[in-house]
């Protein structure tokens, strides 16, 4: 009867036996004396084997990890660092883009202070020269001088220097004086309704043009004559003034808050400012608030109805000298047998001063005056326009160290082009400006842009983190996919051949690989070729010849023969699945019993 094929392992190859299977043995499955073959030694060298790949796979793993770990802890660590350093640059910016504007806003504001002084200065001396000039020219006697074209001169004079109200005031003594003085008002007033004339065309000019009621007796602000038996006061009533509203000259300048100065200012021959003329320091003084409601309501004619006229104002007193002496008039000179004659007076109000100086996107300049006779009050400048904060100082005080301070006294009058009366340092109250930047004009520059831009930089940075975690799983993927696929081969490996023809398939494969690699071989990678195809004559191919035979020698051997009786119309009736369980089983057997 037929008997099954049984297999005898050498390069693959599977040997036909018409008789019996016949099994060639490797050193784990030889039967013999020989020490070198066996099964015990094998088994051992094999273990370890084992176990140093394990040792080698995990140690690895560990090591892959780890560096995953560590990456993705560096790319942590370069998120946040290059987040800090783009905030940091963006704001660092941004706060010196700040300080330099704030810088360039103070300077300029400075320099457009003085210059709007010295401007003043500069057009009130012309005035008055103009004034001296014409009395010299006709010989007038002082104080008895009207200057022709006055409402017209001092309409420019006030449209140049910033002023509202331009007064020529005139140095009167008690007595016989007085009584001539008061005989040429009355016959010189024709000026008066010159002005009105000059008021109806003035664009500058806002109040009503209204029928003037006249005083040509020298009162006070109770509109009552001064007392004629007061010889030791000195008079100083206003004579010729622009615009000209109700009781618009003899007013004596001499009776009110404006006296000391006035005397100050012709005394020393100096320009003069006075205090604030409507800031009431103490509410509890009944002449402050007297006088500041007086003249806040009398300073309503004068300018734009929508302006407040309770802000801020002052006086500027420059003394008229009788004679001229050169370009120079120094005040200190007074032995020439010139005198003080009266004052130009001209009222300002100080957001005049500080308007239309900085660019309209600049906001949040705070500008705080501490004049010299202790008054204290500050302005915001949004852009072109100041606003009144109110009396005191309204600064923030976290913007100390950005504090531009300008004593004005040290600066105005300084300028080369320059050469009137000096300014006075004793009396008057020319105020020293700090100025200091606010939140919302740094809210402008120091922005959240650079929080913006940190958070974008991090986020590309956590995109990219993601993309790498993302890489790595599918590579992970991959690798697990390929791991299985090497395991389902090597069972089926492991489950076709002894283990050590096993391990020996393996080490061939492994060195074949090593050879392609060294001469860079191009072509595809594939597993060892384990069949041994035989040619025609029965040998191996010369293709197959280029691996190594897996073939071992045994001196001493048993060879069992065996027949299965019945196997042929046994198989015949069994499926294919059934017949190798059959086979595999009794040669398992076998391999068990040897």
């Amino acid at each position: 009867m037929d008997r099954p094929h049984l297999t005898s392992w050498g390069q693959q190859t599977k040997t036909m036996t018409p008789k019996a299977t016949t099994t060639t043995r490797n050193d784990h499955d030889a039967i013999g004396d020989d020490p070198s073959c066996s099964t015990a030694h094998h088994s051992a060298g094999d273990a370890g084997t084992k176990a140093e790949r394990l040792n080698l796979a995990q140690t690895e793993h560990k090591l892959a990890t780890w560096l995953r770990i560590a990456l993705l802890l560096v790319l942590l660590v370069c998120i946040v660092v290059v987040s800090l350093l783009v905030n940091a640059y963006m704001r660092n910016t941004e706060t010196a883009e700040f300080e330099k504007q704030f810088e360039s806003a103070s300077h300029k504001l400075v320099t457009s202070i003085v210059a709007s002084f010295d401007s003043k200065l500069l057009a009130t001396d012309a005035f008055v020269i103009n004034v001296v000039s014409h009395a010299q020219e006709i010989q007038a006697e002082w104080p008895f001088v009207t200057l022709p074209n006055f409402g017209v001169q001092a309409a420019k004079f006030l449209s140049s220097s910033g002023a509202f109200v331009a007064t020529l005031c005139h140095h009167i003594e008690q007595g016989e004086e007085r009584i001539k003085w008061e005989n040429y008002t009355k016959e010189n007033d024709a000026w008066l309704y010159q002005n009105l004339e000059v008021m109806e065309q003035d664009p500058n000019y806002f109040g009503p043009v209204l029928d003037i009621e006249t005083r040509h007796f020298i009162h006070d602000s109770s509109f009552f004559p001064v007392p004629y038996n007061e010889s030791e006061r000195l008079l100083t009533p206003n004579w010729q003034s622009y615009p000209s509203v109700s009781l618009p000259f003899n007013y004596d300048y001499m009776s009110d808050v404006a006296g000391p100065f006035l005397n100050q200012s012709m005394e020393t021959r100096s320009v003069v400012m006075s205090s604030v003329l409507n800031l009431v320091s103490d509410p509890n003084d009944e002449d402050q608030v007297f006088w500041s409601e007086f003249l806040s309501d009398w300073a309503k004619d004068f300018i734009p109805p929508d302006e407040e006229e309770t802000e801020p104002m002052c006086d500027i007193y420059y003394p008229l000298i009788d004679k001229i002496r050169g370009v120079d008039l120094d005040r200190r000179d007074s032995n020439d047998g010139s005198n003080a004659v009266g004052a130009m007076v001209f009222t300002f109000y100080w957001r005049t001063v500080i308007r239309n100086i900085l660019p309209s996107n600049l906001i949040g300049v705070i500008v705080v005056f501490r004049t010299g006779c202790g008054e204290l009050f500050s302005y915001r400048i949004d852009g072109a326009e100041p606003i009144f904060l109110g009396e005191g100082d309204h600064h923030d005080v976290k913007y100390d160290d950005f504090e531009t301070f300008a004593p004005l006294t040290e600066m105005v009058g300084q300028s080369v082009s320059y050469t009137g009366v000096p300014l006075d340092t004793d009396i008057s109250c020319f105020p020293a400006i700090s100025i200091y930047p606010s939140q919302s004009m740094e809210d402008e520059y120091v922005t959240s842009q650079p929080v913006h831009f940190a958070l974008i930089t991090a986020s590309i940075f956590v995109f990219t983190s993601l993309l790498f975690l993302l890489y790595d799983w599918v590579v992970g993927r991959q690798q697990k996919l390929i791991k299985d696929r090497a395991l389902a081969s090597g069972a089926i490996v492991n489950s076709l051949f002894p283990e050590n023809v096993r391990d020996q398939l393996y080490q061939t494969g492994e060195e074949e690989l090593k050879k392609k690699r060294g001469a860079n071989h191009m072509m595809s990678l594939t597993a060892p070729n384990f069949s041994m195809n035989a040619t025609s004559d029965g040998g191996p191919s010369a293709h197959d010849m280029s691996s190594k035979p897996i073939a071992d020698l045994f001196e001493e051997t048993t060879i069992f023969f065996g027949d299965l009786a019945g196997f042929t119309e046994w198989s015949s009736k069994r499926t294919p699945v059934e017949v190798f369980e059959l086979l595999e089983a009794l040669y398992g057997a076998f391999d068990a019993v040897s």
